[in-house]
């Protein structure tokens, strides 16, 4: 019966099994023997461990990849390979039928690679990536037309440069031999050079042909500019993803501008302003500049409005030594008046080497159909609440550097919103953020949180910094690069941020516990102001899993850990102190339920200058301030962080197996 299945079938359950059960299955029958030798000979990758192999005279290889290697479709040429021409004449004899090839750095050799090689061998390719190799040929960017225009089916198409290729500046004309050669084209990447279209260039471009078919072209280099803006959406009218990067901003692209390339980025302007139509058909948008300027992405939102392009994902990118807040404001304004009603995803990234910008929060902006938002701005500040507001059916949404708070004129019962994923990396908080989370988001069911800076101190009787999320059921915590700090002193305005990024972080100190504590309660609808502190429990609990609601109204799990480093190998049991005995590594660990209960009397008795035990102490750390993990006490002075949350059912933290909890 099973020899009766479909041809079709059993190719579909062979791209699902290993290379071991196809090999297995290929000798089941004679109609199973076809559909799973293809899909083992399906891709092949070359490397120096096996060219000469393929390569050599002996009669059991020549027949073995004679008789398979029509085949095989996919083939990546490793990289440091460096092929000869002759060795590529082989492989093109071996394998005939590729639809795939990648070519990696250094695959190729630059001595005599091309001499002897007809690409025309694989004509049927469809996808190509290359790494551009360092060759010995002086037209090297006309070879390389040649040999992409040798294969006519291609569809896709990713060309870079090498890191030691030489740098040839690729004109736009050389992009008008690209699509001539290659008609069937519909996705490119091209990271190359390019070279700056002057004002004889801008008139004549405008009487280029356009190239239907492509519909996703991806662009970079160091002379990205208005020109080849203009270019690109004179080519390219029906493209659906655009990556666009753009450097005319860079200082040392300025030292390279010249008064006849100033002309040409002006007429350009003119010439995107006068367009008709202006990729109409976007829906995917990635851009990256290096800019202090903000004239050609005020121009490009403008145009997008005229078009009526509907984005649906736009990634944002700005890199500068000096970007200001009102630059910010402008590129989220623009984007708001064009793509509000649209947009499902937004990535917004601005990188800056100043750090005294974040005098006042950011304004996002409405986006009523967002569904995911990453934001990432280097010494700014966002208002969770805020983007709440403005981002009503958000469902995930990541927070990057920065600083976050909630606003002053956030609502006490806000509207209930419902996010589901939240993550926090790199962030300077208060603790009003994971109240009001909690109660407003308690759709939220995944959380990450990783080097968070808290802004406020432990509690002087308590030594406790309390993560209040009392509604919230997690069905995933993740916790990376486990680093917490809480603020010496009292420097819990938000908007507050040094000028100097090392004396901003002496404000603070690392706390090395950290405790998961679930409640499996519903608590009342608070109020009063937000509790900051956890109420430490009189002794761990006896079961690692809670007990039921018949035995206690409330109950409360909690899991302790430490960020310490491991004992090394050949310690020797000499107890030591020296942390430089055999290196040990950092690792996050669970405290046992004796040391649990040591921790537990030691907070009960907490006072403010216990933190003075830690810091003449003679117990040697290393540069991050961690204690060998038998000396795990000698942390209990800097305090203790809680997250509390109704439920968990599965945690994951770096350096610990993840760890799912049975629900009750």
């Amino acid at each position: 019966m099973f020899s009766r299945f479909p041809f079709e079938i059993l190719t579909t359950i062979a791209l699902l099994i290993s290379q071991e059960d196809k090999l297995n299955c290929s000798a089941v029958c004679k109609a199973w023997r076809r559909p799973f030798q293809d899909s083992l000979w399906n891709s092949v990758e070359i490397n120096s461990m096996n060219i000469d192999m393929i390569c050599d005279s002996s009669p059991y290889h020549q027949r073995l990849f004679k008789t398979n290697g029509h085949r095989v479709r996919s083939m990546v040429l490793g990289g440091w390979t460096r092929l000869n021409s002759k060795q590529i004449l082989k492989l093109q004899y071996y394998f005939p039928h590729l639809k795939s090839l990648s070519i990696q750095d250094k695959s190729l050799s630059r001595n005599d690679f091309g001499k002897a090689t007809d690409w025309c061998h694989w004509g049927s390719l469809t996808r190509l990536e290359i790494i551009l190799p360092s060759l010995e040929h002086k037209n090297l960017e006309t070879y390389f037309l040649d040999v992409v225009g040798s294969l006519p089916c291609l569809e896709y198409l990713d060309m870079s440069e090498g890191v030691c290729t030489g740098r040839y500046l690729y004109t736009w004309r050389d992009f008008e031999t690209l699509h001539e050669k290659l008609p069937r084209l519909e996705h490119l990447r091209m990271k190359v050079s390019l070279a700056p279209i002057l004002v004889n260039d801008v008139l004549e471009i405008q009487d280029t042909k356009s190239a239907p078919s492509l519909s996703a072209v991806h662009l970079f280099g160091e002379t990205m500019d208005p020109q080849w803006l203009y270019y690109c959406a004179l080519k390219y009218p029906n493209i659906h993803t655009f990556e666009w990067k753009i450097f005319y901003g860079y200082d040392t692209a300025h030292e390279r501008m010249t008064d006849t390339m100033y002309a040409a980025m002006g007429l350009a302007m003119k010439m995107i302003s006068s367009l008709p139509s202006f990729f109409p058909h976007l829906k995917k948008a990635i851009i990256e500049e290096i800019s202090d300027e903000g004239r050609l992405h005020t121009l490009f939102w403008k145009k997008l409005r005229q078009s009526g392009a509907s984005l649906a994902q736009l990634e944002y990118h700005v890199r500068g030594e000096v970007i200001a807040p009102y630059q910010i404001q402008t590129i989220l304004r623009e984007c708001s008046q064009t793509c509000s009603d649209t947009l499902e995803t937004l990535q917004l990234q601005f990188y800056t080497s100043d750090s005294y910008l974040c005098m006042a929060p950011i304004s996002l902006g409405t986006f009523p159909c967002l569904v995911n938002l990453t934001i990432n701005l280097l010494y700014n500040h966002f208002e969770l609440d805020v983007i709440l507001d403005n981002c009503i059916n958000l469902k995930k949404l990541k927070l990057q550097n920065g600083t976050s708070s909630i606003s002053h004129g956030a609502l006490k019962y806000p509207q209930q919103h419902g996010l589901q994923t939240f993550e926090l990396v790199s962030v300077r908080v208060n603790l009003a953020i994971f109240r009001h989370l909690s109660y407003r988001c308690q759709q939220l069911r995944h959380l990450e949180l990783a080097t968070l800076r808290i802004a406020e101190k432990i509690c002087s009787k308590t030594g406790n910094l309390l993560l209040d999320m009392p509604f919230t059921q997690l069905e995933t915590l993740k916790l990376c690069d486990l680093v917490l700090y809480s603020e010496k002193d009292d420097y819990s305005n938000p908007y507050y941020y040094d000028n100097d990024s090392t004396d901003s972080m002496d404000r603070y100190h690392q706390i090395q516990l950290f405790v998961i504590e679930q409640t499996h309660t519903n608590p009342p609808i608070p109020d009063s102001p937000v509790q900051c502190h956890a109420v430490l429990p009189t002794s761990p609990p006896t079961s690692p899993h809670p007990q039921s609601p018949s035995q206690s109204p409330i109950t409360k799990d909690t899991t302790w850990f430490h960020r310490c480093l491991g004992s090394p190998h050949n310690h020797n049991n000499d107890n030591s102190n020296n942390i430089n005995n055999n290196t040990p590594s950092q690792e996050i660990r669970v405290l046992e339920k004796e040391q649990v209960e040591t921790a537990c009397k030691y907070f009960q008795t907490f006072q403010a200058q216990s933190q003075e035990e830690a810091t003449h102490s003679d117990i040697e750390r290393d540069e991050d301030g961690l204690v060998l993990e038998q000396y795990w006490q000698k942390d209990l002075p800097e305090g203790y962080i809680t997250l509390r949350c109704k439920s968990v059912d599965q945690y994951s933290i770096e350096g610990l197996p993840d760890h799912t909890i049975d629900g009750t």
